[in-house]
């Protein structure tokens, strides 16, 4: 019998949000686990080193699964704000991105696409955001929106 590896549960995915590379270079990453979704940010560069006395910089704002609803609703007002195909804008992304919906008079996202819908709103709002580990911290609490916000050098 051979040993096998466990997974614990289906495997994080990562999205490179932002990339500046050069002396002082800055990384941004969307991160999605069963358990939280996440952005993420690590500076590297002779002025980390002053600062932090270490070679890279991180931090990142985490929020839990049971906040995950809230911050849909707030993405998809944003999104959707002032947009008068606001229906077809939903039907599109989920038609694009293989997302289950119902098409009628009004498009409805099933429960089961929740997660996936999420992930590409953060991906659409934050992508070449070099500021966007702080900014869905902000969105987060001007919303109410439970988080974690932590950094390390």
């Amino acid at each position: 019998m051979t040993d096998q590896p466990v997974q614990a549960g289906p495997p994080e995915t990562s999205i490179e949000l932002y990339r500046r590379d050069g002396e002082d270079s800055r990384a941004v990453w969307l991160e999605q686990s069963p358990e939280k979704i996440a952005i993420t940010t690590q500076d590297m560069g002779p002025l980390v080193e002053e600062m932090w006395g270490d070679s890279d910089y991180e931090f990142w704002t985490n929020v839990p699964r049971e906040a995950f609803g809230s911050l849909l609703n707030v993405l998809m007002a944003d999104l959707l704000r002032a947009d008068a195909n606001a229906t077809e804008t939903v039907r599109n992304l989920c038609r694009e991105n293989g997302l289950d919906h119902q098409w009628r008079t009004w498009a409805q996202i099933p429960p089961q696409a929740h997660d996936t819908l999420l992930a590409l709103l953060l991906t659409q709002r934050y992508r070449n955001d070099s500021k966007a580990t702080d900014n869905l911290r902000t969105l987060c609490q001007e919303h109410d929106i439970a988080h974690t916000w932590q950094s390390w050098a």
